[in-house]
C-alpha cells in the first residue's frame, strides 16, 4: 500500500489518495476453490471521518486479473464491535478472457492456450454488519453473452455462450445457460438453494449429433 493522506482540520476529516495491491487472494466454498493465487492492484481516493469513525471511497478502482472493476460506498461504525458495509463493486463490459483469469487454474483447465471472445459484465453489493460470528451479505448479478472458447485440441469452438445469474452468500441461481459445440446444443438453468447441503434445481435441454461427438 503507498498512500498519501491529509487532513481537514477544520472538518476533522483525513483524506486518502493512493495505489494498493494485493499479492495473493484465495476464496473457496462448498464446491472448491474458486480463486487462487490472484493479484489485483488499484488506485483510491477515501475519507476517513475521524469523530464518526465512518471510512467513504470518493474514487476507486482496480484490476483483478485482467478484469478491470470501480468500487464505491463506505464503511461505518468501524470504532464499535459491529462494523457496517454498504459497498458496490462493478466490472464495465468486459470479455471472457478477463473473467476466466480470475478462476483457479485447476477449474479453467488449458484456458491459457484458448482463443476466446463474449461479452461480460457484473454488479456486486455488499450490505450489513461485520462482527467476530457475522459478515455482511452480498449480492452479485453477472451477465455473459455471445461467449466463445475455441481449445487447440478441438476441431470446433464452443460458440453461443450466455449466462445469465445471480449469486448471494447462501444462493446461486443461475436464470440460464446456453453454449453449442457444432450442432450439439445446451440449455438449461441451475438454481442453488443451500451451499452446505446443496439443494439443487436443475433444467437441462440438450440435442446432441452423435456424428460429431468422435471428434
Amino acid at each position: 500500500v503507498d498512500v498519501r493522506a491529509e487532513l481537514e482540520s477544520a472538518a476533522n476529516v483525513l483524506s486518502l489518495d493512493g495505489d494498493f495491491t494485493i499479492e495473493k487472494m484465495s476464496f473457496a466454498n462448498a464446491f472448491g476453490t474458486l480463486v487462487e493465487d490472484l493479484k489485483i492492484t488499484g488506485s483510491q481516493k477515501s475519507k476517513f471521518y475521524l469523530d464518526a469513525g465512518k471510512f467513504e471511497f470518493t474514487e476507486a478502482e482496480a484490476t483483478a486479473g485482467l478484469l478491470p472493476l470501480s468500487l464505491s460506498g463506505y464503511m461505518d461504525s468501524l470504532y464499535t464491535e459491529r462494523f457496517f458495509f454498504d459497498l458496490k463493486i462493478a466490472s464495465p463490459e468486459s470479455d471472457l478472457k478477463a473473467v476466466l483469469s480470475l478462476i483457479s487454474e485447476k477449474m479453467t483447465k488449458d484456458i491459457a492456450s484458448a482463443k476466446t471472445s463474449g461479452k461480460f459484465k457484473f454488479d456486486m453489493a455488499i450490505l450489513g454488519t461485520m462482527t467476530e460470528t457475522e459478515i455482511p451479505g452480498f449480492t452479485m448479478n453477472f451477465d455473459l453473452s455471445d461467449g466463445k472458447v475455441q481449445y487447440p485440441d478441438l476441431p470446433k469452438p464452443i460458440t453461443g455462450i450466455d449466462l445469465h445469474g445471480k449469486l448471494t452468500e447462501a444462493t446461486f441461481d443461475l436464470k440460464s445457460f446456453r453454449a453449442a459445440l457444432g450442432s450439439n446444443k445446451i440449455d438449461g438453468a441451475l438454481s442453488v438453494e443451500d451451499f452446505e447441503r446443496k439443494k439443487i434445481n436443475l433444467r437441462l435441454f440438450t440435442a446432441l449429433n452423435l456424428g460429431e461427438l468422435t471428434k
